[in-house]
């Protein structure tokens, strides 16, 4: 069995918009506003952010691939 890591918000960015150009200092949901958009891309909400992370979370709670 493999070992998946915990999604991250980097993940439930790139989820959202695969294109999304973006650094982030912290991979913590409260410090969203942290997140820094380049090239133009649009930024996207902090509620939707965190909810892709939940779902991607849930997900990987779930998975056979959690040890």
């Amino acid at each position: 069995m493999t070992y998946v890591p915990k999604p991250t918000i980097g993940k439930a960015i790139k989820s959202i918009n695969a294109n999304a150009e973006f650094s982030c200092s912290s991979h913590d949901t409260t410090m969203l506003d942290a997140i820094v958009w380049h090239n133009n891309t649009t930024p996207i909400a902090k509620e939707d952010i965190i909810a892709k992370y939940n779902e991607l979370v849930t997900a990987w709670e779930n998975s056979e691939w959690v040890i």
